[in-house]
């Protein structure tokens, strides 16, 4: 049972990290992307709009650091032919984050207006993953500790 503790103890320590790495950057990505919306019209280059460098920036951060994670246990389930969560999860954020880069870079090539992005979606949705994972892992120590109680409530002979 101890060793089970430590594996449980382990998982909630990564998934706290995980969640307040992601929590950290999605607050002010939150709050530019509601913050600024339609008021920032400073533009970084053509294309590419002081709002949209910022929450390209938080949201790289998020997609790569918080969600390394999944990316890992997705391309393991990959692997070995099968599907998750962690393959849906990393499917939805990779094309919502690559759409908004892909559709940034377009704007910029061509000079375009400033793109609508979805910046933002990659990074709520890793927050609140994270947040259920972490929460998940506390729920199945808590079980396994209750478990092994009413083990120990067990008779040793009938």
């Amino acid at each position: 049972h101890a060793g089970e503790n430590l594996s449980h103890s382990k998982e909630i320590r990564k998934w706290c990290l995980t969640f307040f790495l992601c929590l950290i950057f999605a607050i002010p990505t939150m709050s530019v992307a509601m913050g600024l919306e339609g008021h920032c019209p400073d533009l970084v280059y053509p294309g590419l709009s002081v709002r949209n460098l910022i929450l390209w920036i938080f949201c790289t951060i998020i997609q790569f650091g918080g969600g390394a994670y999944f990316y890992v246990s997705a391309f393991r389930a990959l692997k070995h032919r099968t599907t998750n969560m962690d393959v849906l999860i990393m499917l939805a954020t990779t094309v919502a984050y690559f759409y908004s880069v892909a559709v940034t870079i377009s704007a910029m090539i061509r000079q375009d207006k400033v793109p609508v992005i979805f910046f933002e979606t990659p990074v709520m949705l890793l927050v609140f993953v994270a947040l259920g994972r972490w929460l998940e892992n506390i729920a199945k120590r808590k079980t396994s500790e209750a478990l092994a109680d009413l083990m120990k409530l067990q008779a040793v002979e009938a």
